[in-house]
């Protein structure tokens, strides 16, 4: 089984040092199966130039550049139909979460790794070790329980960039997603749920970062009334 992770990349050159160290980590202990595919998402900072030279120092990760920005969705989807996988993984530039934590997925819930299971990355799960602001945490349970009243997932964290996704799936849904925004992960759920997909969530480590490129409340706001135009889109897609 491969497993291609998929990092997008906007402008992270202050933050850099966290994808280099996080990688170099990963590749050092990691047991599994995996290439890395990081996508350069029309940065206007050096991200790209450092990106080049991370892969020329470590032959497993491919880069992929776009021409301008397109937001993280389009990324991540670029990255994941360039992947050879059996699954794909999308995992952020941050490295909140550090890829080897497939290593304990793989081992403590091999049943769970399937071609009809999405599995996904809960902080809310009892066993998450989680270091996150509380304002964060309050505005993300906030959110997760909009999202449910409002599309039904009835998921804890649908916004953890941590998630493992089969090929097929990816395949069925990401062409069909509309929404590119920061709820982009609700409707990729809503639809891999709709279509069948057992959605199962999984423990992981996470760590906050500093200098992220959403904004709470700006963003927050946004996504709520995104998540609402991506109810509104799939039942009218019942009709």
């Amino acid at each position: 089984m491969l497993i291609s992770i998929v990092i997008p990349c906007y402008n992270e050159s202050k933050r850099f040092h966290y994808l280099e160290e996080g990688l170099h980590e990963f590749f050092e202990k990691a047991s599994f199966n995996y290439e890395i595919i990081v996508v350069n998402d029309g940065s206007t900072d050096d991200t790209e130039q450092k990106l080049a030279g991370l892969a020329d120092k470590y032959q497993k990760i491919k880069l992929v550049s776009m021409s301008k920005n397109e937001g993280k969705f389009s990324a991540l989807r670029e990255g994941a139909f360039m992947a050879s996988g059996d699954f794909i993984c999308t995992c952020d530039a941050d490295m909140s979460t550090n890829p080897l934590v497939l290593e304990k997925w793989l081992s403590l819930s091999n049943q769970d790794i399937k071609e009809n299971i999405v599995c996904i990355g809960d902080r809310q799960h009892a066993d998450s070790i989680v270091e996150k602001k509380i304002e964060r945490k309050i505005l993300g349970i906030l959110f997760n329980k909009f999202c449910n009243l409002i599309i039904g997932l009835g998921i804890e964290d649908t916004q953890n960039g941590f998630k493992l996704y089969p090929k097929n799936m990816v395949k069925q849904v990401f062409p069909k997603v509309k929404n590119l925004g920061w709820a982009h992960d609700v409707e990729i759920l809503a639809r891999a749920h709709k279509l069948g997909f057992t959605i199962v969530n999984l423990p992981v480590v996470w760590v906050h970062r500093d200098g992220s490129n959403i904004k709470l409340l700006r963003d927050g706001i946004k996504m709520a009334f995104e998540v609402l135009s991506i109810a509104i889109n799939l039942k009218r897609e019942k009709l």
